[in-house]
């Protein structure tokens, strides 16, 4: 067991913004960074740093198409949301 590496994970989804825009990719792939704003009523700028968070822990996948970027749960995603929809059962 690698703990860096659960510590890497475990940080790249311990921020409210990043739950939230787990949960909408789920519920809405193929979103952009400007949606995810627009949808989620943030500021897009947060919204990025958030999602290249997510992306660099392997949590959500970035594709052009076009000129935009969608952005995918990956499997770890999907996992980590899971985690998130039993823990929220307990509390």
């Amino acid at each position: 067991m690698d703990y860096k590496e659960i510590e890497r994970v475990v940080k790249g989804f311990g921020n409210y913004w990043r739950i939230k825009v787990l949960f909408e990719v789920r519920k809405n792939p193929d979103l952009s960074v400007e949606e995810l704003a627009e949808v989620l009523h943030a500021n897009y700028n947060t919204l990025a740093v958030h999602v290249r968070q997510l992306h660099k822990t392997g949590m959500i996948t970035k594709k052009y198409r076009g000129f935009k970027m969608q952005h995918k749960l990956t499997a770890r995603g999907m996992l980590v949301l899971a985690f998130i929809d039993d823990l929220d059962r307990t509390i």
